[in-house]
């Protein structure tokens, strides 16, 4: 069985259920890829470590990675953000 290279317009879910298929190895997955699918991952209540382990990479990697997803998702308090929150946008 040959596996598949997945392509950055693949939704997560799919790389997620593919990489558990063993129909993707994880390792071929972009930055990107890898991001989102740790992302989903921890929001699944998952644990660094075994991201890592499905991931194929180590825990720092993925340590790492949870800091990059951290600072991305940061909401800056300001006008515009208040008048989204406040819905008089």
């Amino acid at each position: 069985m040959s596996r598949k290279t997945p392509d950055d317009k693949m939704p997560v879910h799919m790389l997620l259920k593919q990489i558990k298929n063993k129909g993707i190895d994880p390792k071929s997955l972009s930055i990107a890829n890898r991001q989102l699918c740790v992302e989903t991952l921890r929001l699944e209540g998952l644990q660094a470590s075994t991201i890592a382990y499905l991931l194929k990479v180590c825990d720092r990697t993925i340590r790492r990675d949870i800091e990059v997803i951290k600072k991305r998702n940061i909401l800056e308090p300001g006008i515009e953000f208040t008048k989204r929150v406040v819905g008089d946008v």
